[in-house]
């Protein structure tokens, strides 16, 4: 990828596209997907003080919110890790202790951004409790 040609840069922007994206993309939303559906809904009938439905216990999780709520998060990580990390360049590339710093607080902040909206996005759905368990992932790594 390091090479400057207009054709690694297209084999960057496939790559991001392909794996980052799809690939990645599909595996996480299935897996938060999987989690809010077995273990965050809240019982039938119940509402935990929470507003809003029909009041039925048939609500579920679509796979398709969940891979529009991991795009609004990798929607941040990419420009923190592609859009910012490429101007710090400079900074970043570097020897020593606040090069490395600098960028393992932006990776820190890009993963916990990312964690925090998927929060986000599942808290706004009013059938399911515990939704904590997606800022986890952040906490355990502080």
């Amino acid at each position: 990828f390091g090479r400057g040609s207009p054709l690694s840069v297209l084999s960057l922007a496939l790559y991001v596209l392909l794996v980052d994206f799809v690939v990645l993309g599909a595996a996480l939303s299935t897996l938060a997907w999987t989690v809010a559906n077995t273990y965050l809904l809240l019982p039938s009938g119940g509402r935990g003080g929470r507003s809003g439905g029909s009041g039925g216990g048939d609500e579920r999780v679509e796979w398709l919110y969940a891979f529009d709520v991991h795009c609004n998060g990798l929607f941040v990580l990419s420009l923190l890790l592609h859009v910012l990390q490429y101007l710090l360049l400079p900074l970043l590339l570097r020897r020593g202790f606040w090069p490395a710093l600098l960028s393992n607080t932006l990776y820190a902040a890009a993963l916990s951004a990312y964690c925090y909206l998927t929060f986000l996005g599942y808290n706004e759905l009013p059938f399911l409790r515990s939704t904590e368990v997606f800022v986890f992932p952040f906490l355990r790594s502080t």
